[in-house]
């Protein structure tokens, strides 16, 4: 599924979870059930293959997180008509309760 780092937070552990998607649709159940671990605070995910305008599927996965990305597929889908499959895309989650979660993101990067 992927791996995961366990980090102190004052006083507290954190466990962050890196997970590729192969696509949000088809990695869902599975990013929803790491959501329902309480003790996955934070999920680093790859391959969500989601266009810019559709980002927002990624603040809508599971109530207690919030979560952003970038696209992959920016470049291209400004050149013209979009062919093939989609690809592509990184982003976070993370729960809300955490307090002085911080995102830096640029067009092709994000840092949390």
């Amino acid at each position: 599924m992927g791996f995961f780092i366990i980090v102190a937070m004052a006083n507290a552990v954190a466990k962050i979870v890196s997970y590729n998607l192969h696509g949000l649709n088809n990695g869902r159940s599975c990013l929803v059930d790491l959501c329902n671990d309480p003790d996955v605070n934070i999920i680093a995910v790859q391959e969500h293959w989601l266009s810019p305008d559709k980002l927002f599927l990624l603040n809508e996965v599971h109530p207690d997180f919030s979560g952003c990305g970038v696209s992959a597929m920016s470049n291209k889908l400004v050149t013209g008509v979009f062919h093939g499959r989609p690809y592509g895309g990184v982003g976070f989650l993370w729960r809300r309760k955490l307090s002085g979660v911080r995102i830096g993101q640029s067009r092709s990067r994000i840092l949390l």
